[in-house]
C-alpha cells in the first residue's frame, strides 16, 4: 500500500489482516476497493522491528479522533473516496449488521441469564420493527398503513396486522427517568426550597406546606402513596428520624441492589439513551446538530491499575452527576409553565464505566 511520507513523498507500506474470506464477511469485497481505492488503515505495528509493517484488525469502535496514534487502535476502516450507488449501500449495511451484532452480545447474556428464549426475542423484534416503522416512516403525522410497513419490514402483511394488534393492548413503556426515590433524595439535596441555611439538604418536618416531607413528596414522587413511600424510604436506609415528627436524609441516590426489577427498567431506559443518541449522530438526515458523545479507553491498562481507575472512575463521575443534576434542577420548568405551547424537553448525561478483558478467551 502506497501512503504519504513524512518527507512529502510516499513510503510502501505492508499490511497484513484476514484471508480474503475472512475479510468478505466484513462486507470488504474486491469490488468495494477497487485498485487506487483510498483507504484508511490502523492496527497493531510490527513486534520484530520491522519498519512499515502493521497488522490490521477489524473493530466496531471508531476511535479515529483520540489523541494517541492510530496504531494503537485495533481498526480496519475504508474510506472510499467516491463510494456510491448499490456497493456503498451493501457496505454500510453490513457495518450496521457488524454493529448491532456487538452490541447484542451484552443482551444476549441479560436475556440467557433470566430465562428468555430466542423465539420470546423474535416476537420482541417483531414488535420493535412494526412499532418503528408504524411511528417513523407515517405521512403527515398518521402511523404508516400496513402494507408499507410490512415492505420496510420485510413481514407479511398479516404478521404485520397481528403485531400491531398486540401493540394497541400493549403496557406502557417503562417511565423514563430515574426511580422516584433517586428524585426525591436529588430534590432533597439541590433544591434551594429543602436546604438549610448552609446549603446543606434541611432535616424536615412530616407536614406543612414548605420545607417539609409533605412538600418534598408532592413536588417529586407524583401521585405515590405518600404514607407508603416515607416507609420504603426508611426500609431501604435512605432516611431516618430526627425527632417525632421530622426526618433527616442519609443518601444522595437510591443504590439499587442487582436482583432489584427496578434496575433492570432503569438498564433498558439507559441503553435506549445511550442507543438513541448514536443512532442520531450517523443520521445524515437529521436536521439538529450532532448530541455530545465520547469515551475514553485504552486497551493496554496494567491490570494491577483496575481497581484504581474504578475507585477513581466513580468519585469523579458521581461528582459531574451532582453537578449535572444541580444545574438540570436550577432549570426545570415549574409547575404550570408546561403546556402545549411550552413543552418540556428531557435531556441530560449519562456516566458508565468501560471494562473487558481483551485476552484471547477473557474478554468480558
Amino acid at each position: 500500500m502506497r501512503a504519504p511520507a513524512s518527507n512529502g513523498g510516499e513510503t510502501t507500506w505492508e499490511i497484513e489482516t484476514l484471508s480474503v474470506s475472512g475479510i468478505s464477511r466484513w462486507g470488504i469485497t474486491e469490488e468495494l476497493l477497487p485498485v487506487g481505492s483510498r483507504v484508511r488503515v490502523s492496527g497493531w505495528p510490527s513486534r520484530r522491528g520491522l519498519n512499515n509493517y502493521l497488522r490490521a484488525q477489524r473493530s466496531v469502535e471508531p476511535f479515529w479522533a483520540l489523541s494517541r496514534p492510530p496504531v494503537d487502535i485495533p481498526l480496519l476502516c475504508a474510506e472510499m473516496a467516491h463510494m456510491s450507488g448499490k456497493g456503498a449501500e451493501a457496505w454500510i449495511k453490513q457495518q450496521v449488521l457488524a454493529a448491532c451484532r456487538y452490541a447484542l452480545a451484552p443482551l444476549a447474556r441479560l436475556l440467557l441469564r433470566n430465562g428468555v428464549t430466542w423465539a420470546e426475542f423474535a416476537d420482541l423484534s417483531k414488535e420493535v420493527f412494526v412499532e418503528v416503522a408504524r411511528n417513523d416512516y407515517g405521512v403527515y403525522g398518521r402511523p404508516t398503513n400496513n402494507s408499507r410497513v410490512a415492505i420496510i419490514t420485510g413481514l407479511s402483511r398479516r404478521e404485520v396486522t397481528r403485531v400491531r394488534d398486540v401493540l394497541v393492548g400493549a403496557a406502557a413503556a417503562p417511565e423514563p427517568s430515574s426511580s422516584r426515590a433517586s428524585q426525591v433524595l436529588s430534590g432533597w439535596h439541590v433544591d434551594p426550597d429543602f436546604l438549610d441555611q448552609n446549603g446543606r439538604p434541611a432535616v424536615l418536618s412530616l407536614t406543612g406546606p414548605e420545607r417539609s416531607i409533605e412538600a418534598l413528596l408532592k413536588r417529586y414522587a407524583g401521585d405515590l402513596p405518600h404514607g407508603a413511600f416515607l416507609k420504603e424510604l426508611q426500609r431501604l436506609g435512605l432516611i431516618e428520624p430526627a425527632g417525632a415528627s421530622s426526618f433527616r436524609v442519609l443518601a444522595r441516590d437510591y443504590l439499587r441492589s442487582p436482583a432489584d426489577p427496578d434496575i433492570v427498567r432503569q438498564l433498558g431506559i439507559a441503553l435506549h439513551d445511550h442507543a438513541d443518541t448514536l443512532v442520531h449522530n450517523v443520521d445524515s438526515r437529521r436536521s439538529e446538530p450532532a448530541r455530545f458523545e465520547g469515551m475514553a479507553t485504552t486497551p493496554r491498562l496494567a491490570a494491577r491499575h483496575a481497581r484504581a481507575f474504578r475507585d477513581y472512575a466513580a468519585a469523579r463521575g458521581q461528582a459531574f452527576l451532582e453537578e449535572i443534576d444541580a444545574w438540570l434542577v436550577r432549570h426545570e420548568s415549574k409547575a404550570g409553565e408546561v403546556d402545549d405551547d411550552n413543552e418540556g424537553v428531557r435531556m441530560g448525561m449519562g456516566v458508565y464505566l468501560i471494562e473487558n478483558l481483551t485476552r484471547r478467551g477473557r474478554k468480558k
